[in-house]
Order: structure tokens, then sequence, then C-alpha cells
């Protein structure tokens, strides 16, 4: 999800100079059972594009994930599971769950998250978080709500002491970027094979554009998450149905940020998850850190 700037104002004001409009509030909690509804409808909008290419109808979808979340609160609670709201409305939510599976078992989001259930994924005393997904709609990007969900699942993260968090990101760039390479190498886009796509693929999961003087991804989506203190292990095949991006994912892992030592005291995890919440209700605090 591409992040996009906004005026900053003091969270301290509750209304702004001059007799304006209120400013909107953004707020993060743990999910409830009575907000699968909502969810749903957040998820639809969010992945639009994704959700275009199956083969199924509006209230298929609606229903197939009214089950798959509420199975997910039901099994994972809402310690993991984050909602985002402005002035009231849903605007987008995260959803993770702690599990025993290492990266290295990662093959599809499918398979890691047995089918978006977590039935098999779920272990209350595995070391690693699995993020399963972030839905945002436009009106919650546009104040870096997902940045408030990051710094809210960042506190549980660190209080839990999981050695590392991974997630399979999307490369919704991959598709231009591997019609215009083609088109430009004289290959027919549409009569690419496997091994050819595959090579497009990891040359794409390779290629860097420098930016404030610095070499960042080219794909938008893993520059945000490279910002944010991401390593990419590889690019895998059929990691997740996204035409955009050819159903092609990037394996990405977020390392427990406390040092060795201070993760040994507890009191010291309990202080920083404190700290790290509170900073999170500031969608002006986790843009300076993401």
């Amino acid at each position: 999800m591409e992040r996009k700037k906004f005026s900053h104002q003091s969270k301290s004001s509750e209304f702004a100079s001059a007799g304006s409009e209120r400013v909107a509030q953004i707020i993060t909690r743990s999910a409830e059972m009575s907000d699968v509804a909502n969810m749903v409808e957040v998820d639809l909008r969010a992945f639009s594009s994704v959700y275009g290419g199956y083969n199924k109808n509006e209230d298929e979808l609606r229903a197939e994930l009214t089950q798959k979340f509420t199975n997910r609160i039901e099994l994972v609670g809402g310690q993991y599971i984050k909602v985002a709201e402005r002035d009231g409305e849903m605007v987008g939510f995260i959803a993770c769950c702690p599990t025993s599976e290492d990266p290295e078992d990662f093959r599809s989001w499918e398979k890691t998250t047995d089918n978006g259930t977590l039935n098999e994924t779920y272990d209350p005393n595995g070391k690693n978080l699995y993020i399963v997904s972030l839905s945002m709609i436009p009106r919650g990007s546009s104040e870096l709500a997902q940045n408030m969900l990051f710094g809210s699942i960042l506190s549980e993260f660190v209080k839990g002491d999981f050695d590392l968090a991974y997630f399979e990101s999307r490369v919704p760039g991959l598709r231009r970027w591997m019609r215009s390479e083609a088109r430009r190498t004289g290959q027919d886009f549409q009569n690419l094979n496997d091994e050819q796509k595959d090579a497009y693929a990891l040359q794409y999961f390779n290629l860097k554009k420098e930016k404030n003087g610095k070499m960042v991804p080219k794909d938008k989506l893993l520059e945000i998450y490279d910002s944010a203190g991401c390593r990419f292990v590889d690019i895998y095949k059929d990691a997740y149905q996204d035409e955009l991006s050819m159903n092609y994912g990037v394996l990405a892992i977020f390392d427990n940020p406390m040092p060795e030592r201070a993760r040994r005291i507890p009191v010291v995890r309990t202080m920083a998850s404190l700290a790290i919440r509170q900073a999170a209700k500031s969608n002006y605090l986790m843009e300076k850190y993401f």
C-alpha cells in the first residue's frame, strides 16, 4: 500500500485555529467479533483489484471472508488483530498470528496460513509472528493509519519477545514492468513461458532505484517495507493470487529491534512495549519511524 503525505497538525489541539473544522482522529484498538462485518467491507475495498481475479461473485467472497475473519478472532483473539478507525469509521485492520513455523517453511500465503484459516498456523507458544494481512482503504492510508497499525503490532511483538515477524508482500509493479521489459527485448509478453517469467521476476526483485542518496527497491510497496526496516529473502512463484503481481510474492522479514541483553529483562521489554504503544497513537510519530 503506497504511503501518502498529509499536512500534520498538533494532536494536542482538538480544533484547528481560526474556527476551522475539527481535526479527524484516528485510533487503533484490538479487534472484536462485532467488527467482522466492517472488516469484510474494508478488505473487499482494499483488495478489489485482487478479488477481481477470483472466480467468485461478491456474495461468495463476503461469505468466505466473514467465516475466515470470525475464525481468526476466535482462534487468535484481538491481541494480534488490530483495527484502525477514523472518527468512528473503520478504515483498516492488520491480522497477525504467533507461529512456530519459520520463514524457511514459506512456500505460499495459502500454505502458510492454512488457506487463511490459521487453524494449522497458530501456535500460542510460537517464537515467530506471521503477518497474515494488512487491509486499508484510501481514507485511512492518506493519514497513515497503516503506520499506526504497524506500531500497535510492534508493541505486541516486543512484549511477546518474538524472534522475528515475517510476511509475504505483493509486488504490484511487476506485471507492468515485465510487459515493458519484454517489449524492450523484443519478446511477446503474452507468450512468455514459465522459465522466462521466473527470470524476469527475479530480475525485478533485485532492481534498485536511488532515492535521497540511498538505493531502495524499485517496487513501491517493497520500498515502503524497506523503509520500515524489513529485509527481503526471495521472490516466490504462486505465492499469492494477485494479477498485478502475476501471483509472485516476496518474503519479507522484520527482526526483533530489541538488543539481546534487553530482551532477557522482562521489565525492559514491558517498558519498551508501553512506549511503542503510546507512540503508535500518533500518526505523526509513526510516520517518523516508518
